[in-house]
């Protein structure tokens, strides 16, 4: 490494031995691109230069007017290549990049950018292409968020999902990003064919159902003693009028709301058996509201079919009383 003013003048030169030294160091100095640990003594318009007090030695070219000497880039210590200098290699501005040289077009493209582990956007995203789809995908079992801010950057909404498989929610939040309200959907039992929202802060159920699967939930039962004579009951014991089928989809129950009879005979009450008595009237005839659940099946995953039997239960305990042939009933029943 060496460097040399490639001026040989009678000062440097005056015999042949002299001359010859002067011009094999002008020569070195060519061959190891005026390297050394400073500038050279004179320099030259596009001289090379390797600066070997940096570290990593540096590579400059003079610049054409003699006036300064501009850094290219360096050598790279353990591959030994000539790394240039990004901010040295020209640019042609194009689209919305304005930099003119690479390193700042990079440095450009940075600020720009939204970085893959997270950042903040402040123009609008629109992807404009034939099914575009935008995906929030967990790497664990957490549930993904969808949030919407107010101009204030707190959380005024957000959509949720579930990992369970559960249900979606819409979230509506109060100023303090705090939940307000939410509609959960979900899909109900296969039986029911619907989805259903629930109410924040709740557990009041609407559904929504598919078209043509609209199912009934109120039941109502009618009936009467019929025939063309009256039927004796004995003390203390009943007569089966009556028998009905109803389906309890899962999770729901049959609840008795309000009914209705006329019965012939003060000791007589009109009782519901599902397996066991489930509900008595309180007297013979009149409206009742008894609002009580006669079957749960809130806890099971299956439909449940009840068998509800409708008898007249004479409370006598010693007289046999006969039931006229219009005594009749009606029962109005709601599952859910």
């Amino acid at each position: 490494m060496s460097q040399h003013d490639f001026d040989i003048s009678t000062g440097d030169a005056n015999t042949g031995l002299t001359f010859r030294q002067q011009v094999n160091a002008a020569l070195q100095a060519l061959a190891s691109m005026n390297s050394g640990a400073g500038d050279p003594a004179i320099t030259y318009p596009y001289q090379f230069k390797f600066n070997t007090s940096e570290s990593p030695v540096g590579f400059y070219i003079r610049k054409g007017d003699n006036s300064a000497w501009v850094k290219c880039g360096y050598i790279d210590a353990t591959t030994g290549k000539l790394m240039l200098d990004a901010a040295q290699i020209a640019n042609t501005p194009s689209g919305n990049i304005s930099a003119t040289d690479v390193q700042a077009a990079i440095n450009e493209l940075d600020s720009e950018k939204v970085a893959k582990a997270g950042d903040t956007m402040t123009g609008n995203l629109i992807i404009n292409k034939a099914s575009p789809v935008i995906g929030l995908k967990p790497t664990d079992s957490s549930r993904p968020y969808l949030y919407i801010y107010d101009s204030a950057e707190k959380v005024r909404a957000d959509v949720r999902y579930d990992e369970s498989g559960e249900y979606v929610a819409l979230v509506k939040r109060d100023a303090t990003a705090n939940m307000h309200a939410s509609i959960r959907i979900k899909e109900a039992s296969n039986t029911e064919d619907c989805y259903v929202i629930t109410k924040a802060g709740g557990t009041t159920e609407y559904r929504i159902f598919h078209e043509g699967n609209m199912p009934v939930y109120r039941r109502q039962i009618s009936g009467c003693i019929g025939g063309s004579s009256s039927i004796s009951i004995d003390p203390s014991s009943y007569k089966r009028r009556q028998s009905v089928r109803i389906r309890v989809p899962a999770y729901k129950q049959l609840i008795l709301k309000r009914c209705s009879f006329q019965l012939s005979n003060g000791a007589f009450r009109l009782r519901l058996v599902i397996s066991s008595e489930v509900w008595r009237s309180s007297s013979y005839w009149g409206e009742e509201v008894p609002n009580t659940t006669i079957y749960d099946n809130s806890g099971n995953s299956s439909d449940y079919i009840a068998l509800i039997n409708i008898d007249i239960v004479n409370t006598d305990t010693l007289n046999t009383y006969a039931a006229a042939v219009y005594d009749g009933w009606w029962f109005d029943l709601a599952i859910e």
